[in-house]
């Protein structure tokens, strides 16, 4: 089912613009976690009802967070220039990463209480730990957005 996942992820990286890439490029990460978490639904025991609910929002998340970085990297330079980053898109981009580092903190607790074996449980870790790597680079990407005022805007902020 993952690697079936990923072939498709394959093709549309393929058919992507070069912006559109860059974005897919990091999204795919958790896109594919999301996807071995929802396999991994009957390895984890009792919890895998609750794990594949999280597992869903995240992939929700993503294609929200995916728009509001391509806004952002589609943004006129000019405009980028006088009236600085979309602070929109960042707020956006935020909010959704504020759900996601919750969804995270739920699957850690999940985690400590799996009735799972150990190889199951890093695996599970593994998909846990690219969610989160990709949370902190769009909180980076958020916050980079915010701090660009540009040439205009450092006088009405």
């Amino acid at each position: 089912m993952v690697q079936e996942r990923e072939m498709v992820m394959e093709q549309e990286m393929a058919n992507a613009t070069d912006s559109e890439k860059k974005v897919l490029q990091n999204q795919n990460q958790v896109r594919s976690a999301v996807h071995a978490l929802l396999a991994m639904e009957d390895l984890v025991g009792g919890i895998g009802p609750q794990v594949s609910e999280i597992a869903r929002g995240f992939n929700n998340s993503v294609q929200a967070t995916i728009n509001a970085e391509e806004k952002m990297q589609n943004r006129n330079a000019v405009e980028s220039f006088f009236f600085g980053g979309d602070e929109v898109a960042a707020q956006e981009m935020e909010q959704e990463v504020v759900q996601n580092m919750a969804r995270i903190q739920e699957l850690n607790t999940l985690m400590a209480d799996c009735n799972c074996t150990q190889e199951v449980r890093a695996v599970m870790q593994e998909q846990v730990q690219a969610m989160e790597t990709e949370q902190n680079r769009l909180q980076d990407v958020a916050e980079e957005q915010k701090a660009n005022k540009g040439l205009i805007g450092w006088l009405f902020k």
